[in-house]
């Protein structure tokens, strides 16, 4: 997610790399996605995924933006869809 600022959430590493859910491409440049965390948290701005690479994870849905895809690193792999349209659902009842 690269360095972020105030109560933006860092990634960790030289590159602040952090998992990202792919929400909506638009283009070949550009996606919709919300920023993962590696913890267990519940509420009304998380959705609890289960584990992932051997952690747990949660959508932190406060954290939604717009990125390009050049912070593209590499896949990890493809949500439950139940549980992707669960969170598909809860950002549109948002708009």
């Amino acid at each position: 997610m690269g360095v972020n600022i105030g109560s933006e959430a860092n990634g960790k590493g030289e590159d602040y790399g952090r998992p990202v859910l792919v929400l909506k491409g638009f283009n070949k440049e550009s996606f919709l996605g919300i920023a993962l965390t590696g913890k267990k948290k519940e509420g009304r701005h998380y959705i609890y995924l289960g584990i992932i690479e051997d952690r747990e994870a949660s959508v932190n849905l406060s954290q939604i933006r717009l990125f390009d895809t050049k912070r593209l690193v590499n896949k990890m792999g493809k949500l439950d869809e139940d549980k992707f349209d669960e969170i598909r659902k809860t950002v549109r009842s948002w708009f």
